[in-house]
């Protein structure tokens, strides 16, 4: 019985809906179409009328304008205060007003020290009962122009020829021609039809129509394309929509009709949709009926396998237990969703950071600026095209709450640093992205979209706040000027990274705003007094005085300019006199710690009270061992030179301690000693002996 049901519905239902979908695609669209091309070629010729109207308008009123010039404004403003021309221009207005019904009114507009209109009826002044445009809404620059101008609820046109104007006074006549909406919007009626719309669109502003204006043509005259002909669809009924554009001067003008099509396929229409809605009847009824018979069929099976569960008790539980397995399997869903988009986001952010960090290392540096952003939107930049800024956030001086036990190392330092930045930019921030951290710095990439002063302000308290808390360090922030050019991200960069070392070096949180330029130099005192004293201890042999004249060096730099960059310098300048020194008494720079490792060594980590530390252990202490192995043998070997010219000329009288010691040049006293070191007894015992 079921499979006849089904049979039967099949035969009448699908037969059902091809006539119907006949009927709609195959008689309704040739209907449509050609009312649409009939309906575009008769709009498109009332237009062309219309437009040629408009334009014998102009031509009529700006003709009517330059003959008033040449007869009574060519001797302005004398002429305007003889009374016959001002009648006799009344009169002309008065005629010209009278020559269209296009033309609602007529006035010339005189502005000088003391404006005033002068119309058909004679002279008057402005009042709130008669307005006119006043003469900042004119393109003074243009002979010839139309402006539209709301009074109250009302939008009047007029047609605007400039007469007279004088740059040195300001004084300036124009004629103001207004435009008759209501007997222009007439015009259109020659093409209107049932239920139809016609508008004139000025600069997409509707200005005047005929017909009534509904939700649906409202809507269709919102999607109305320049110069084409459409069929738009809004809420279940089809409008055919014609347009026309043109353009007047300063303003382009589009001529629009909007005419339901929808009566014109009604008896059609409902044909298909009552054929349509009957076949889905009939086959929505088939199942509900195909479900009901499989209940009466199958309910012995239902019953058996009640019974074999253990009656109606075990029965009830099953659906329930069921249930619950699908809550879980639902929860672990979820679940699983929340895995996948926290890795997806991951991965997203991973994107974002790496192609700024490519376009830093200038792999993409042969992209145009408009495929770079398209590049960069690509991977999730997607508001790269509000700007950017950069921020570098650097570690500097330990707060006073730090001390050495709650000191936290330099590597997990820079794990934390990343993190508190990452989590303060989550909170204050739409975009962004930290690249290429270095050690007790991360850089912040930010997109500029909605960021204000307020914003960034509370970012940099914030970074403040929670640096000195966790770390107990406090740091310096620098921000990067907005930029909406994305090629000059390495540029930028680069500066970010110099300018931070300008900042002070002292107990205290700072901010700095980066600048395109390097600052100025300040000019400080090179303290070579320390230098000098250092390499007489290496001479000397005093490793015992190089801490702590290297400490003094650090701390006469630090009161003299405690600016990073300047610090740095110096010891750069210091590294390179011992180095000459070394090189002049044998040492090879490749035996010792090389500048750039050195400078980058304390750069990494620099703290004020570590410095002289650094700079003693890292460089200093293994530049004079080594100076002092390299004196100790070349001096042994000049001591044993000496002895050996002993032996030869002992009873030279002319020897004498300062004679050899000169010779050698070398103190007096360091010879003895070195003397007694490598022979075994002293000068004077020698040469007795």
């Amino acid at each position: 019985m079921k499979k006849k049901i089904m049979l039967i519905t099949i035969t009448f239902s699908i037969p059902i809906i091809i006539i119907s979908s006949i009927m709609i695609y195959l008689i309704q669209g040739p209907i449509k179409r050609e009312f649409l091309s009939e309906h575009s070629l008769k709009f498109s010729q009332q237009s062309q009328f219309i437009h040629a109207s408009l334009e014998q308008l102009e031509l009529y009123i700006a003709n009517w304008g330059a003959g008033l010039r040449d007869d009574h404004l060519i001797d302005y403003p004398r002429s305007l205060d003889n009374y016959q021309t001002v009648n006799s221009i009344s009169e002309r207005i008065f005629l010209l007003e009278n020559i269209s019904p296009l033309i609602e009114e007529a006035t010339l507009a005189v502005y000088n020290d003391s404006p005033y209109y002068l119309n058909a009826g004679g002279t008057w002044q402005q009042s709130l009962d008669h307005q006119l445009p006043s003469i900042d809404s004119f393109d003074l620059d243009r002979e010839f122009q139309w402006i539209t101008y709301q009074q109250l609820d009302r939008t009047k046109l007029y047609f605007v020829q400039t007469l007279f104007r004088n740059e040195a006074d300001g004084s300036s006549v124009f004629l103001l021609a207004e435009i008759n909406l209501q007997k222009t919007a007439l015009l259109l009626e020659a093409s209107q039809e049932n239920q139809s719309f016609q508008a004139y669109l000025i600069d997409g502003k509707s200005i005047a129509h005929s017909g009534q204006l509904t939700d649906d043509i409202s809507n269709a005259l919102s999607q109305v394309k320049l110069s084409e002909s459409s069929k738009d669809s809004f809420q279940y009924r089809d409008y055919s929509v014609a347009t026309s554009s043109y353009d007047y001067i300063n303003q382009q003008w589009t001529f629009v009709s909007i005419v339901p099509i929808s009566s014109l396929i009604q008896p059609i229409q409902s044909i298909s949709t009552f054929l349509l809605i009957s076949a889905f009847i009939l086959i929505i009824g088939t199942i509900f009926y195909s479900y009901y018979f499989s209940r009466k069929e199958y309910e012995p099976v239902y019953n058996l396998i009640r019974d074999i569960s253990g009656g109606a008790d075990e029965w009830e539980r099953f659906p329930n237990s069921a249930t619950d397995y699908l809550k879980q399997q639902w929860v672990d869903l979820q679940e699983e969703r929340q895995l996948l988009l926290s890795k997806s986001s991951d991965a997203e952010k991973r994107n974002k950071r790496n192609i700024i960090n490519r376009i830093i290392i200038g792999e993409l540096s042969y992209y145009s600026e408009h495929d770079l952003k398209n590049k960069m939107k690509e991977v999730g930049w997607s508001y790269i095209d509000q700007g950017y800024h950069l921020f570098s956030i650097h570690l500097t001086e330990t707060t006073e709450k730090c001390d050495s036990q709650n000191l936290i190392n330099n590597d997990l330092s820079d794990f934390i640093l990343n993190n508190v930045v990452n989590e303060l930019a989550e909170k204050h921030f739409i975009e962004y992205t930290t690249i290429r951290s270095t050690p007790n710095c991360v850089y912040l990439f930010v997109s500029s979209l909605e960021q204000t002063d307020a914003m960034t302000d509370l970012f940099i308290t914030d970074t403040y706040h929670y640096i000195n808390r966790i770390l107990k360090r406090y740091c310096t922030v620098v921000m990067s000027q907005r930029s909406l050019e994305l090629k000059t991200i390495p540029d930028r960069y680069q500066t970010l990274s110099h300018n931070r070392y300008f900042h002070e070096m002292k107990a205290a949180n700072q901010f700095m705003k980066s600048i395109n330029n390097r600052l100025p130099i300040v000019s400080t005192i090179y303290p070579s007094h320390y230098e000098r004293l250092i390499i007489d201890s290496m001479v000397n042999n005093n490793s015992s005085d190089l801490y702590v004249l290297t400490k003094q060096f650090i701390d006469t730099l630090i009161q003299q300019q405690n600016i990073q960059i300047y610090v740095i310098d110096s010891i750069k300048l210091l590294y390179n006199n011992i180095s000459f020194f070394l090189i002049e008494h044998g040492v090879r720079p490749n035996d010792y710690i090389s500048k750039e490792s050195l400078v980058m060594q304390i750069d990494s980590h620099f703290n004020v009270q570590h410095l002289a530390t650094q700079l003693h252990d890292s460089f200093i202490l293994p530049a004079y061992t080594l100076y002092a192995k390299k004196a100790d043998h070349s001096l042994k070997q000049e001591v044993m030179d000496l002895k050996a010219h002993l032996d030869k000329h002992f009873s030279d009288p002319d020897l004498s301690l300062d004679q050899s010691a000169e010779q050698l040049n070398i103190e007096p006293h360091l010879l003895s000693k070195n003397f007694k070191k490598f022979i075994g007894m002293n000068y004077v015992d020698y040469i007795t002996t």
